[in-house]
């Protein structure tokens, strides 16, 4: 986060920029990100929080709090006026004004185009502030975009200073990479966290999960429901998708593109067993681990939580974990792949899922050879990671885009205490090891 601050102070010291768009899923710090930016940078700025309101109380609260006469109904008038006040005027949840304002996208390059004010625009509606971008750009404007990320596990588990890389990767796979969440696990037990987090009808994240699928602003949300109930915990391709949602094709591709214009679920290729190297079949996943953990455990227990029956249905979660961690440590296997590689000096050309029974491998290509990142939760033994390795072996030997060619086998394991070389191609490599790599 730090390298994102620095590059937004330079863009307000040097006024680089005419409007400023910040973006990326809600609670990322995509507000604290600019506010801290703008202290650091030194200059006068004016925030303002836009929310779900009439234009007209929108207004009247401008007037009231800056002490402003604003022309009836004028939202150009309103924003010159704030413009003139200060050197940078910020408008966080700019998705709530569009609403209030179609024309409000209008208003800010003109209002740009008369001063010397620059405007930051936030909001967390993905797709809306992508085109917002496209079409200041066109408009001749000097355009700063930013897309603000959840961090990544290894990122994670420094930001919290967890030297228990074990204890991170629970604590990730609830809240994935945002830092907010992240700081509200206490000292208290993992499980009594999950519990204060999700399981009672006023716990935090039990009410925002539906606000965030709200914010997408959909026609029809039992069909989301249905597509990431299925979707959590697992990696499905279009057919299976289809089978178990009973949905047809053309509508469920079509909900599919929305959930990925708003950065809730990605794909990636499946790579056959037979024929070319390149992915051939899409398998969809859902990419937020906080939606993850919601639609696996949350979403089909509604009525239970409701009524108060938390302590039956943690008893059922906690019994089942073991499998959804295994998930969780494939999407860390994901991510372990670009920085292992890269630290190493090879050159990722493509990555992909190779499916060997109920094993999700996650093999990387580079220009010299095949790496296959193997991810297993739970405890680990050598004489399985023998095991495991030598049915993965056998496969490669098998298979015509791996055979003959130089390859190398990563077990991806939570703790291990022992001899970490499995042969002369393969080892282990811990949630440890991986939270210590001096990846740059």
């Amino acid at each position: 986060m730090e390298n994102l601050i620095e590059e937004l102070v330079n863009v307000f010291k040097s006024r680089s920029a005419d409007v400023v768009v910040v973006y990326g899923k809600p609670r990322v710090g995509k507000t604290s990100l600019v506010l801290e930016s703008l202290r650091r940078a030194n200059v006068d700025f004016t925030y303002y929080a836009c929310t779900e309101e009439p234009l007209e109380f929108f207004l009247d609260k401008i007037a009231v709090r800056q002490g402003l006469t604003i022309e009836a109904g004028s939202v150009r008038d309103a924003l010159l006026k704030l413009c003139s006040r200060s050197r940078v005027l910020v408008l966080d949840g700019f998705n709530f004004l569009v609403k209030v304002s179609p024309s409000i996208l209008g208003v800010v390059q003109d209002i740009v185009g008369q001063g010397d004010c620059i405007v930051v625009l936030i909001s967390s509606n993905i797709p809306m502030m992508e085109e917002y971008s496209e079409q200041l750009e066109r408009s001749g404007l000097r355009v700063y975009s930013l897309r603000v990320e959840p961090l990544k596990y290894r990122d994670l588990g420094q930001i919290i200073n967890s030297m228990d890389w074990v204890k991170t990767a629970y604590i990730y796979s609830v809240v994935d990479g945002i830092v907010e969440y992240a700081k509200l696990f206490t000292s208290d037990s993992f499980w009594d966290n999950v519990k204060k987090l999700f399981l009672s009808k006023n716990s935090l994240l039990y009410r925002e999960v539906p606000l965030m699928i709200k914010s997408l602003e959909l026609k029809d949300y039992s069909i989301v429901n249905a597509i990431l109930s299925v979707l959590a915990g697992r990696v499905l391709g279009v057919h299976e998708l289809q089978k178990t949602t009973g949905l047809e094709k053309s509508r469920l591709n079509k909900y599919l593109a929305i959930l990925r214009e708003h950065d809730l679920v990605d794909y990636i290729g499946a790579i056959p067993s037979k024929g070319r190297v390149k992915p051939k079949h899409r398998l969809f996943y859902i990419k937020d681990l906080i939606l993850n953990f919601y639609y696996k455990y949350i979403f089909p227990h509604i009525s239970d939580i409701e009524l108060g029956l938390r302590d039956e249905l943690l008893k059922s979660i906690v019994e089942d974990y073991d499998n959804y961690m295994s998930y969780v440590m494939y999407r860390i296997a994901l991510q372990l792949v670009e920085d292992h590689v890269r630290i190493r000096g090879y050159t990722l050309e493509d990555l992909g899922v190779y499916i060997l029974d109920d094993r999700y491998i996650v093999v990387g290509f580079t220009n010299n050879k095949i790496h296959f990142y193997y991810p297993l939760w739970g405890h680990v033994t050598r004489k399985l990671v023998e095991k495991e390795v030598s049915v993965i072996e056998e496969n490669i030997a098998e298979t015509s885009w791996a055979r003959g060619r130089e390859y190398e086998v990563i077990v991806l394991v939570g703790s291990y205490r022992g001899d970490k070389i499995i042969g002369s191609n393969a080892y282990i490599l811990t949630l440890e090891d991986y939270g210590n790599m001096q990846v740059a």
